[in-house]
C-alpha cells in the first residue's frame, strides 16, 4: 500500500460507519498484524460488536475469540476479503479504500490496486478484557474497534 495514498498515521478515520485509529505508515513502523493467534488486551468493559479494518491474501474466514469474565469463550466470525486488484467485497465486507498501485521493496507495480476492507460482526454482550486473534496468517488486521454494549 503506498503510504502517500493512506490516511495520516495515528489519525482517527471512519470507514463503513466504524471509527479506527489508522496505524503508523512511516518506514520501519509496523502497520498491520498478521493473525497468528495473538492475545489482545482491551479495556475491561461489556462489548457487543467488532469492526475490523483489514484484508486477506485470499478471501479468508476464521474467528476472534473473546474470553468472558466468567471464563467462557465466545467465538466471533472474522471474514476478510482479498486485498488483490479487482477483488470484490465478500462476506458483506465494505470497501474502505483502494490504492492506485503496489509498492515493493525495489519497484512499484502500477497495475496492482490493493484494497482494505471493513468487516463488522455483532455478538451477544460479553464482559471481557481479553481477545485472541485467529491463527490464520493469510489475514492482516490494520485496526480493530469494539462496540460497547449499552446498559
Amino acid at each position: 500500500y503506498p503510504a502517500e495514498e493512506l490516511p495520516a498515521s495515528r489519525s482517527i478515520v471512519t470507514f463503513a460507519r466504524a471509527p479506527f485509529r489508522f496505524p503508523p505508515k512511516e518506514d520501519g513502523c509496523p502497520n498491520n498484524v498478521v493473525c497468528v493467534g495473538q492475545a489482545l488486551t482491551v479495556p475491561e468493559d461489556t462489548y457487543c460488536g467488532l469492526a475490523v479494518l483489514g484484508a486477506a491474501e485470499r478471501c479468508s474466514e476464521d474467528a476472534v475469540t473473546f474470553v468472558a469474565a466468567t471464563g467462557d469463550a465466545i467465538r466471533v466470525p472474522l471474514r476478510l476479503s482479498d486485498w488483490w486488484p479487482g477483488a470484490r467485497g465478500h462476506f458483506g465486507n465494505r470497501l474502505a479504500l483502494r490504492c492506485s498501485c503496489r509498492h515493493y521493496p525495489r519497484h512499484v507495480q502500477a497495475d496492482m490496486t490493493p484494497a482494505l476492507w471493513v468487516h463488522r460482526a455483532s455478538f451477544r454482550p460479553v464482559r471481557t478484557r481479553l481477545a485472541w486473534l485467529p491463527d490464520h496468517p493469510a489475514m492482516h488486521v490494520f485496526a480493530l474497534t469494539l462496540t460497547r454494549a449499552v446498559a
